[in-house]
């Protein structure tokens, strides 16, 4: 998984640099404008450098054995989230050890969805309805997110593998700097206040002082840094107090605010 990432970064870092020439040479061809296609070619050579770093990097890993975790998703007392290279949005869970413990796809996605992706992909997830779907390390399916609503505000509905509805989150798209939402349970009744701030560490506290989750960007070791990066790595320490339900809500909830995140 972690080889398949670095050579998703190589092959779209070739398409990317093909693409951006071809625009150059039929942009100059026809304006002859050198300036204006300045930042066209700032990207391609942009493109072009991260070819050999992805190659540099998949060289380090392309041997390397990414054990699974011995711990199942839902008794993990930390996580460490990785955005994977994939054409939607995917993410991946490990341990700080470095072993695998799940990962996070799309599931569904309206038709029209695939034919805005050329322009949107990014964007997608903010606003589109989609299904998300959370899997452990042996992919078995843990959970499924099913996101509603659009650019105001998010509606999404956590269900467990079975589809049995545990609970929902609400979250307010309209903020730039910050994420505020709401966890609700399975009968509406509020859980745990949203309020995230991915440029610093936050917890995430209930109103009865309870510590449900702490995130924060760390640094790893460099035995471990063939997987993680030197530093900024996205870490949630979670509460062991938690009960299973709780837990896959709270999971839920992580899914979908780092798949927001471009990094």
């Amino acid at each position: 998984m972690i080889k398949t990432m670095y050579l998703r970064r190589i092959y779209a870092s070739y398409i990317l640099s093909v693409i951006v020439a071809i625009i150059l040479v039929v942009l100059i061809t026809f304006t002859n404008d050198w300036l204006g296609s300045l930042p066209l070619f700032i990207l391609m050579i942009g493109s072009i450098a991260i070819i050999p770093v992805s190659h540099y990097k998949y060289n380090q890993v392309k041997d390397l054995i990414v054990p699974q975790s011995d711990t199942p998703m839902l008794q993990l007392d930390h996580l460490v989230i990785q955005r994977n290279v994939a054409y939607f949005p995917q993410l991946l869970f490990f341990k700080k050890d470095g072993s695998y413990t799940g990962t996070a796809k799309l599931r569904t996605l309206p038709w029209y969805g695939y034919l805005l992706s050329p322009f949107f992909k990014s964007d997608l997830i903010t606003i589109l309805p989609f299904t998300f779907t959370v899997y452990d390390e042996s992919e078995r399916e843990v959970l499924h997110l099913q996101k509603r609503g659009w650019f105001l505000k998010s509606y999404v509905t956590i269900l467990n593998e079975d589809g049995q509805r545990l609970g929902s989150y609400e979250q307010e798209d309209y903020r730039i700097f910050s994420i505020q939402g709401k966890l609700k349970d399975a009968a509406d009744q509020l859980l745990l206040p949203i309020h995230a701030d991915f440029t610093t560490s936050f917890t995430l506290t209930d109103d009865h002082k309870r510590q449900w989750a702490s995130y924060y960007q760390g640094r790893f070791p460099h035995e471990y840094t063939h997987i993680f990066r030197d530093m900024e790595n996205h870490i949630v320490e979670l509460s062991d107090s938690l009960e299973e339900m709780d837990h896959r809500r709270l999971l839920g909830v992580l899914t979908f605010l780092f798949l927001h995140i471009k990094r």
